[in-house]
């Protein structure tokens, strides 16, 4: 109802108000909000607006008129002028920064709350719903965390509103020991999710079958593929399951690269889909692998959702999930258009260190472990697929053979590697990088390495490639670095 209080009535002032706790308070709020919605975001009475900074201040002046036109008496003490920071809700939001923050006081004191709830075995409704409070409070900022809260509202409207303990279900517990974990080393900060949803081919694919699964990360142009170990395939899983695990694996190796962003996954599963974007499902499995996901999710501070398409589209990750069956999937992967891009200018052929290397225009694949026999198959094995088209082709190979091989076998494999190298790539600048030190065994190691390194020097002046000195780079800022840098 709106009143203006200037307006008398038979001589008396007559007014309108609600009694603190009145069920109707809430309708009115939203109906008022109802009208203002262009401009205002509420819970019951409390209001916050976003606005460009050179109209901020006449929308809030406008705000104050609309309230006041109304007949709302504004709390001025409890009024925030426009400004970069503002606290709502008990939710610092900051847009200098870009960021939306809890005092690490109250992380602390949610953290201690699930902890003890951790210890229990029963509860009352009262506690639940307190509990649900401090977790819907934290979650503003952890965007993940409403996934768990919405369960946690699940199970409050099962319950009869008595104020008898009641069983806490052991998806309750693991989902407050989520909570628990994440907020281990939550440091109340979180970044505003501004960028829009990518498209659902622009990122991830992933497969699976029965025996294994795949993923392909289009940005990076990296994939993998895995064939499910034995204590898997002993637990009968169904394929909705493994379709999962396939998204948390995924999840878990290129989680690091989805920093503040919402991602898309094309997924050929309508079950994993539905799982992903809802949240909601009664297979134990299942929930324990959507946690997994959705820790990562909270700790990179990204959202992920899953958009379905027919399988027979799904060719790229398909090819991947059957790779361990048949080795004609390997050659028909390298195959694929999407696989063949243009390339950059540089190639980079290394073992595991090489993905840990940002260069520019640089294309890089790492084998971990490889020794320089294996790197010399590599070469040989993708002679004519994705190392084409190149300028440059750097070669690293790391420290797998220093326990192995003598001097006079490191010169008699680097031989055969250069020459393999000119041979398949002969209009390609042919580099090669140095042995690395080894911080952590260089009294052991660090002479071996110098006079291999030395030798490879030899060896390039002879085949007429180029020689890189990574170790005195990597040494010097190992020595700069107090010796920090472990590899």
């Amino acid at each position: 109802m709106l009143v203006d209080y200037n307006d008398y009535l038979l001589g008396d002032l007559i007014e309108f108000g609600f009694p603190i706790g009145y069920t109707a308070e809430s309708d009115f709020i939203c109906s008022l909000h109802d009208e203002a919605v262009w401009l205002l975001l509420n819970y019951l009475d409390d209001f916050a607006g976003a606005e460009k900074s050179e109209d901020a201040n006449v929308v809030f002046d406008l705000l104050g008129r609309l309230l006041d036109s109304c007949g709302l008496e504004e709390s001025v003490e409890k009024a925030s002028s426009p400004s970069t920071v503002m606290t709502f809700l008990g939710v610092k939001f900051d847009t200098s920064e870009l960021t939306i923050s809890v005092t690490t006081e109250r992380v602390e004191e949610i953290l201690l709350l699930v902890k003890t709830w951790l210890n229990l075995l029963v509860a009352t409704v009262k506690q639940l719903q307190s509990l649900l409070g401090k977790l819907h409070f934290v979650s503003n900022c952890v965007r993940p965390g409403r996934l768990f809260v919405s369960r946690l509202l699940t199970w409050l409207r099962s319950l009869p509103d008595d104020k008898c303990d009641h069983i806490i279900p052991l998806y309750i517990r693991k989902d407050l020991f989520w909570w628990y974990h994440f907020l281990k080393s939550y440091n109340g900060v979180s970044m505003m999710a501004l960028e829009d949803w990518s498209q659902p081919d622009e990122i991830l694919e992933t497969d699976a079958t029965l025996s294994g699964c795949g993923g392909w990360f289009l940005e990076k142009r990296e994939f993998f593929h895995v064939q499910f170990p034995s204590f898997l395939m002993d637990l009968n899983l169904h394929i909705n399951q493994f379709e999962l695990i396939a998204l948390m694996i995924c999840v878990k190796v290129w989680s690091v690269h989805f920093v503040n962003r919402k991602i898309l996954v094309r997924c050929d599963n309508q079950s994993t889909v539905l799982v992903l974007n809802s949240g909601c499902t009664r297979d134990a499995y299942m929930q324990c692998c959507l946690r997994e996901i959705l820790f990562y999710a909270a700790k990179y501070n990204f959202e992920i959702k899953a958009v379905h398409f027919p399988g027979v589209e799904n060719r790229t990750a398909d090819i991947l999930s059957r790779w361990h069956s048949d080795s004609r999937f390997e050659d028909l992967f390298y195959e694929l258009p999407v696989v063949r891009l243009e390339p950059g200018t540089f190639l980079i052929v290394s073992d595991s260190i090489a993905k840990y290397v940002k260069l520019e225009n640089a294309d890089v694949y790492a084998f971990r472990g490889a020794s320089i026999g294996e790197i010399t198959y590599q070469l040989n094995k993708n002679k004519g697929s994705i190392y084409e088209g190149y300028k440059c082709l750097v070669i690293h190979c790391g420290t797998n053979d220093i326990h192995i091989l003598s001097i006079d076998q490191f010169k008699s494999a680097y031989c055969n590697l250069i020459s393999t190298a000119k041979l398949l790539f002969p209009s390609m600048v042919i580099a090669l990088s140095g042995i690395l030190p080894r911080p952590v065994d260089f009294e052991e190691t660090g002479q071996k390495i110098k006079d291999v390194n030395m030798a490879l020097l030899n060896l390039c002046l002879s085949y007429e490639v180029e020689f890189i000195h990574s170790y005195r780079y990597f040494f010097e800022m190992w020595k700069a670095k107090g010796g920090a840098i472990c590899v």
